[in-house]
């Protein structure tokens, strides 16, 4: 009996070392779903922002699930062995897609204003004028601006749409408004520029700069400088990634085509951007609602220069003669123009149209409602 039971312990234990030698050559499980308290699933990740109207939202951003390739399984022995070490390789896509649109002011250090240096129409100091320590700069009209009221908002508002593909062909929509603006009550709220840009269905970002705050006044600040336009459009790429969520991302927006906006006195820093902005990526086309206020020269050499970006200019009554008189300096130089929208804008187009609405409304009504919208998704090539 004593020697069936040593023989019965010996078996037992030679199972025994099998099983363990057979648990350390086993992968090691894969660890817990930290989101499973949550209720989210790992491939969902939460980001605060801040919806178009300035509230605060929560933003889902979605990556594909990770695929795991096991090691090769090993077979076991009795006899002692060192435990492999467990390997995975892990292809993890890095971009996300935007599931909330995401709209926020910020303050840029490249921003047009506050502005100490010269008004290139005079060559005199732009703070032309000191009253009481204050400074401010009188206008062409006569009119004064104070510097610590007009000139010294360094905001910029950055807008990234529902449904953005930062891995996808993508455009920056750098917009410039107009006189007696600022960017909430009249870019964001009353011209709706964002949510045009959402609605146009184009992989497209939005990056609008404050100008001269709630002033009749066209004044580029350090746009007229030059490089100033390129160094700002670098610091938006790095805000734009922070904003996405992806430090990482900031080149990928830094190379995005740019197709530039202005509306009525948004001229005037357009004209300087594309004069001598030195921006570091393709500018794939110009767009001006009601806007061709002067500098004529500058677009027609601009358009001469840049032939493979389209250029459309929209007007009233009060920039017709404008508008004619750059088409007709275009055709004495050989370029070709229609006065109409193409249906797909190419490389190479120049455009005028007619939409003699209210100057006031003209980025909400004119040939069409929401024209913005209207012209954005007419570049098929970032369709989302």
């Amino acid at each position: 009996m004593r020697g069936r039971r040593k023989k019965y312990l010996g078996r037992s234990s030679a199972i025994g070392v099998a099983a363990i030698a057979l648990a350390s050559c086993a992968l090691t499980p894969l660890p817990p779903d930290t989101t499973a308290s949550t209720g989210k699933s790992a491939s969902q990740r939460t980001v605060r922002g801040v919806d178009e109207r300035g509230g605060i939202s929560v933003v889902e951003k979605t990556t594909p699930s990770r695929k795991v390739v096991p090691a090769p399984i090993r077979e076991a022995s009795l006899y002692p062995t060192a435990i492999p070490v467990r390997t995975e390789v892990v292809r993890r896509d890095s971009f996300y897609t935007i599931k909330q649109p995401i709209t926020k002011l910020v303050s840029f250090e490249t921003a047009p204003f506050p502005y100490d240096g010269v008004d290139p129409a005079t060559n005199a100091p732009f703070l032309n004028v000191s009253e009481g320590g204050r400074q401010g700069h009188r206008t062409y009209r006569g009119t004064v601006y104070w510097k610590n009221e007009t000139y010294n908002d360094r905001r910029v508002l950055l807008h990234i749409p529902k449904g953005f593909e930062i891995n996808k062909p993508a455009v920056a929509v750098l917009f410039f408004h107009g006189h007696r603006a600022n960017l909430e009550r009249d870019v964001r709220d009353r011209q709706l520029v964002p949510a045009q840009v959402s609605a146009s269905k184009i992989n497209a970002v939005l990056i609008a700069p404050q100008f001269a705050t709630n002033a009749s006044d066209s004044s580029a600040g350090h746009f007229w400088e030059p490089g100033a336009c390129g160094k700002f459009y670098q610091e938006a790429a790095k805000q734009l990634a922070a904003l996405y969520g992806d430090p990482g991302s900031e080149q990928i927006f830094a190379r995005m085509p740019i197709v530039v906006v202005a509306y009525s006195g948004g001229f005037l820093p357009a004209a300087s951007c594309l004069h001598h902005g030195s921006f570091k990526t393709e500018v794939r086309g110009v767009i001006l609602f009601d806007a061709l206020y002067g500098e004529i020269d500058t677009f027609a050499s601009w358009i001469k220069d840049n032939r493979s970006a389209f250029f459309l200019s929209a007007y009233t009554n009060s920039t017709k003669s404008q508008n004619l008189t750059l088409a007709h300096m275009l055709s004495e130089r050989d370029i070709p123009t229609r006065m109409s929208i193409s249906r797909y804008p190419r490389r190479g187009d120049v455009m005028f149209v007619s939409a003699d609405t209210e100057h006031e409304n003209y980025l909400t009504q004119a040939w069409v409602e929401e024209p913005l919208k209207d012209t954005l998704a007419k570049l098929t090539e970032y369709r989302r």
